[in-house]
């Protein structure tokens, strides 16, 4: 599958993405299936959706996924209208925290990005989180130790995460984080 994506995802014959299509959003009509098609291949390589393949499938487990993040955080009305139905949460890189009511169809981010790294700002809104009932998400590409300006170290990981778990707020993944934090 991995060698197949690699060869057939930025073809422009869609018959190779159709089929994640088809996972993604069952049911789509052909407009909508051709959009998501289209915009698998402008926002993704070959060789990161790949990527992202082999290191998802073992969370996944055979499961589709149940949240979604734009590519580059680029949602319009008609991305959300399409995809809110398909997904329990979608987000972006809106800054900020998710308080009351939210727009399940665009949650609020806090970025852990090199190019906008700032402790502050992140211990602010832990501190904000914990005192405000609000839950936040932090988002990062890649994390290395010479990361993209969109990733993050190892370091700025665990950093993030140690402030995270020093003020007893639970980390969970989207999947089980959404009932919690709507109280479900």
């Amino acid at each position: 599958m991995v060698t197949l994506m690699r060869v057939g995802w930025g073809q422009e014959n869609p018959a190779f993405r159709q089929m994640f299509t088809t996972q993604f959003v069952p049911g789509a009509t052909k407009e909508q299936a051709d959009w998501f098609n289209e915009l698998q291949r402008i926002s993704s390589s070959s060789a990161d959706a790949a990527r992202n393949l082999e290191f998802l499938r073992p969370f996944l487990k055979g499961e589709a996924p149940v949240s979604y993040a734009y590519p580059y955080g680029k949602a319009s009305l008609r991305t959300k209208g399409f995809l809110a139905p398909r997904f329990s949460s979608l987000r972006g890189v809106h800054p900020g925290l998710n308080i009351g009511r939210v727009d399940l169809a665009q949650l609020n981010t806090i970025s852990l990005e090199a190019r906008c790294w700032d402790q502050d700002k992140i211990e602010a809104a832990i501190h904000l989180a914990l005192h405000e009932h609000a839950w936040l998400i932090f988002y990062t590409h890649d994390v290395s130790e010479t990361p993209s300006e969109y990733g993050s170290t190892p370091g700025m990981l665990d950093w993030a995460l140690s402030r995270v778990a020093a003020a007893r707020i639970e980390v969970l993944p989207m999947k089980e984080a959404l009932p919690v934090a709507l109280g479900a």
